[in-house]
């Protein structure tokens, strides 16, 4: 008889759960698998266990639909700001201030339900969308690798533009492959 090791048990409901979240409303695999994995691991590692699946979904997510040309036409500017970003803070989650990534994600995480269910709302006109998607890229970026998440501001930026639910969704999940992409070649 086999012995299931109790930890990688633990791995799996975090992401059938994680999985179900993603399935439900579209989004949120990498941010509820790397909270709830860092509660028993430095966040640095659960990234690590994240990126593939993550990668996988958002690649499988981008390509259903006829949204990719749009998506890329109006994301340009918040995935490269968001590699950009990653690369200017690369290494803040195995580096010296690695031992403050657990603070950060409960900061960030904090920050971002308090802006869902507070009436906090922007929007950004049709021509200030390319430079206000960088900043917001480069900010996400730089988010992203000291705390393994990247929510805060892009998730807020994004369902703010005027899109549908379907094609934000997409687009979410496409720019999440810029973070995926450059976090994996650290």
């Amino acid at each position: 008889m086999s012995h299931l090791d109790p930890f990688l048990l633990t791995i799996a409901a975090i992401f059938l759960f994680a999985g179900f979240i993603k399935g439900v409303i579209g989004l949120g695999l990498p941010t509820v698998s790397v909270s709830l994995l860092a509660v028993t691991m430095p966040p640095g590692q659960a990234l690590a266990i994240v990126i593939v699946p993550a990668i996988i979904t958002n690649i499988w997510q981008t390509f259903v639909g006829p949204y990719l040309r749009d998506i890329v036409r109006r994301l340009w500017p918040l995935m490269i700001g968001t590699a950009v970003g990653i690369w200017l803070n690369a290494g803040a989650l195995t580096g010296g201030a690695a031992r403050y990534a657990g603070i950060v994600l409960g900061c960030l995480l904090v920050i971002y339900a308090v802006t869902g269910l507070g009436k906090f709302c922007f929007s950004v006109a049709p021509g200030n969308e390319k430079w206000v998607g960088g900043l917001v890229g480069l900010v996400t970026g730089v988010i992203s690798a000291s705390s393994g998440v990247q929510v805060i501001p892009r998730c807020r930026s994004c369902r703010r533009s005027g899109w549908r639910r379907t094609s934000w969704c997409r687009r979410s999940a496409c720019s999440s492959r810029s973070r995926h992409w450059r976090s994996a070649s650290r």
